[in-house]
């Protein structure tokens, strides 16, 4: 058998603290510090602990194809060899399907332009089965429970201290229109009534404006750009909607995703009401609140509409998310002038997500989720308050 290095293997030092039981003996207090090798296969997509021995043998095993057996050939390295096969962080040539698949799946992410950088973060940042406070069931630890703060770290100020410089004094800046008065009522909502449903107009309303293309433009070499409500780098928009349907008149509860090129929904997987809500919850990791609302949207990332152009470049991820998180405050917008509720999150279960929706994560990733639906009652425990800001008022 044949083994070579995974391409996408990340190693990083994790400090550890132990204390100096030596200096503890002979009545001092001091530390020792040991740290540790975390390595990273993309095609894992998890975290391992490598022993020194892993390290050793993993550091031998070069980038190109050779015979195993020049490398492990004791026992224990062949143990060895077995887990770094198993973490992706080294791949074979063995006929078994799972070898085969790590080969491909490496060619692919290879080809698609993406930053190595950003495919490290956007692969070990993915959540699965993660659950948040609130669902009656215990969250997750270290995930979603957040450390106390010591009591003599207070939270920073709502505004940066000054810089120094002379003071330039502005206008009011306010603004009497439509758009004012919209952009005063929007506000992330975490009521929504179960019981009302969203009509199919207002759904086709809120799918034109948010993602409907207004205008194209054709560029050499078949390249077609769009031009929506919302930005996008270099006017790719590669961001689908992908609309999970709980309560909305003349629509059969299921997903769907939103094609946009004909303003039509295709039905993906038809589901109960119930079982969709148990979807947006298990997606938003246990958010109870945003499971009412009578559609979500998942926003989704077609990767190679935005590397095609930006092949390997730095900033191309980041794009993905502005692009993301444009889409999104455009959707509060027109969901407030219907008079809905509407929320994002990016506090989510990608990988869970991503199954549901019968996604290639290689080719699609869930970047964020967010959703509309009549509003339900004020809750106070979710309500930031009226209290109005003036400017001046507070520093």
């Amino acid at each position: 058998m044949r083994i070579r290095r995974s391409s996408h293997c990340f190693l990083r030092l994790e400090r550890r603290r132990f204390l100096d039981l030596g200096a503890l003996l002979r009545g001092s207090v001091d530390w020792l510090e040991r740290p540790r090798v975390v390595a990273s296969g993309l095609l894992d997509g998890r975290e391992h602990v490598l022993e020194a021995e892993h390290l050793e043998l993993l550091l031998r095993v070069p980038g190109v194809w050779t015979a195993a057996t020049g490398l492990a050939g004791t026992e224990e390295d062949r143990q060895r060899l077995d887990d770094l096969l198993a973490w992706g962080l080294v791949l074979s040539e063995a006929a078994d399907d799972d070898a085969r698949e790590r080969l491909q799946d490496e060619r692919r992410l290879s080809a698609r332009g993406w930053f190595p950088a950003a495919a490290y973060y956007h692969y070990l940042a993915r959540w699965q089965g993660i659950q948040g406070a609130g669902t009656g069931s215990e969250p997750t630890p270290g995930l979603t429970e957040l450390p106390a703060h010591p009591p003599d770290d207070p939270p920073p100020p709502a505004f940066p201290p000054a810089h120094p410089g002379d003071e330039v004094s502005l206008a009011e800046g306010t603004l009497d229109s439509p758009l004012a008065q919209l952009l005063e009522a929007r506000g992330t909502c975490r009521s929504f009534d179960p019981d009302r449903p969203l009509s199919a107009g207002n759904l086709a309303v809120l799918l034109r404006q948010v993602f409907g293309a207004r205008g194209i433009a054709r560029r050499s070499g078949g390249l077609t750009l769009l031009r929506k409500s919302s930005p996008s780098g270099g006017a790719l928009h590669p961001i689908e909607a992908y609309v999970l349907v709980q309560n909305v008149d003349g629509l059969d509860p299921g997903i769907y995703h939103y094609e946009v090129g004909g303003h039509r929904l295709r039905t993906l997987e038809r589901r109960s009401a119930p079982e969709i809500g148990d979807l947006v919850l298990r997606g938003t990791a246990g958010q109870p609140y945003f499971a009412a609302a009578a559609v979500g949207v998942v926003l989704v990332a077609r990767f190679q509409r935005n590397f095609w152009k930006y092949r390997h470049h730095a900033k191309a991820y980041r794009v993905l998310l502005l692009d993301a998180a444009h889409l999104s405050q455009t959707l509060a917008l027109v969901a407030t002038d219907l008079g809905l509720g509407s929320f994002i999150t990016s506090a989510i279960n990608e990988v869970d997500l991503e199954q549901a929706l019968g996604l290639d994560p290689l080719e699609h990733g869930v970047v964020a989720v967010c959703g509309a639906g009549p509003k339900g009652p004020k809750v106070a425990d979710y309500e930031l308050g009226d209290e109005p800001f003036v400017p001046g008022g507070i520093e």
